[in-house]
C-alpha cells in the first residue's frame, strides 16, 4: 500500500515499528537469492525481494518498505526453513550462523591472495592473480560473467575493513536481473547504509550477481 493511501494513525504506526538509522550498524543480508518455505510438507517458494536477514538480538527477518525506504521488523516468517542452491538451512538461525562464517572467509581468503570472489550460491573464493601480481581483465571478466564495473571504496570507508579494496562486478548485471549476491550487498550495506543512501529514483541499492572483491595492488592501471 502506497504511504499516501495510509490514515494518520496506520502512517504513526509505520513510523513507530520503523528501525531507526542507527541500526545500519547491524550486518544486514538480502535474501533475494534465496527460496524458503513454512513447513517440509510445503513447496518451495521464492523470498520476497524487499526480505532481508539481520544480524541483531539473534537473527531478525526485516522488510524493506518500498515507499519510504525503511525497514520493519517482521515476525512473519520465523518459522520458516531456507535455501540457497542447494544448501538447506533449519530456520534463520542456521541461516546467520552461514552468512556469518562466509563473512569471516572473505576477508581470510582477501589475505591470502588480495582477491576474493562472492558467489550467488553464497560461496567464498580465494582468487590467485594471473599476472604474477595482477588479476588479468579475461580474470575478471570470467569471474563476473561478463564486462566489469569497479567501484573503489575511499575515504569514510576505510573504517569498514575494506580500505585499498575494490568491487569489481558485472557493469549489465542490473539490466539483466540478475539475482541479489547477498554477501556482497551485505558489505555495501556497511558502507552505504539503507535509509542513508539510494539507487536510481530513490530505491534502494543492491549488488546483484558474482563479484570480486579486490585490493587495489591487484589491479592494473587501463592503458
Amino acid at each position: 500500500m502506497s504511504r499516501t493511501m495510509c490514515s494518520a494513525a496506520e502512517t504513526a504506526a509505520l513510523d513507530a515499528a520503523a528501525l531507526k538509522g542507527t541500526d545500519t550498524a547491524y550486518p544486514l543480508f538480502s535474501l533475494h537469492a534465496l527460496q524458503m518455505r513454512p513447513h517440509a510438507a510445503a513447496e518451495w517458494q521464492d523470498c520476497p525481494a524487499r526480505l532481508f536477514l539481520q544480524e541483531r538480538d539473534g537473527a531478525w527477518i526485516v522488510a524493506l518498505c518500498g515507499t519510504t525506504s525503511r525497514l520493519f521488523h517482521t515476525s512473519s516468517y520465523d518459522g520458516y526453513a531456507f535455501k540457497l542452491g542447494e544448501r538447506g538451512f533449519v530456520d534463520r538461525f542456521q541461516l546467520l550462523a552461514f552468512f556469518r562464517t562466509q563473512r569471516q572467509q572473505i576477508y581470510k581468503a582477501l589475505n591470502q591472495t588480495g582477491a576474493v570472489a562472492l558467489r550467488l550460491s553464497g560461496d567464498v573464493e580465494a582468487i590467485t592473480p594471473a599476472l604474477t601480481t595482477a588479476l588479468s581483465l579475461d580474470q575478471m571478466q570470467q569471474a563476473v560473467d561478463g564486462f566489469i564495473e569497479v567501484h573503489s571504496w575511499a575515504g569514510e570507508h576505510e573504517a569498514q575493513g575494506l580500505a585499498a579494496t575494490s568491487l569489481v562486478q558485472n557493469e549489465d548485471g542490473k539490466y539483466q536481473e540478475r539475482p541479489i549476491n547477498a554477501l556482497a550487498t551485505c558489505l555495501w550495506y556497511q558502507v552505504y547504509p539503507l535509509g542513508v543512501y539510494s539507487g536510481p529514483a530513490g530505491a534502494a541499492d543492491v549488488i546483484v550477481g558474482d563479484v570480486l572483491l579486490v585490493r587495489n595492488s591487484c589491479l592494473r592501471d587501463s592503458e
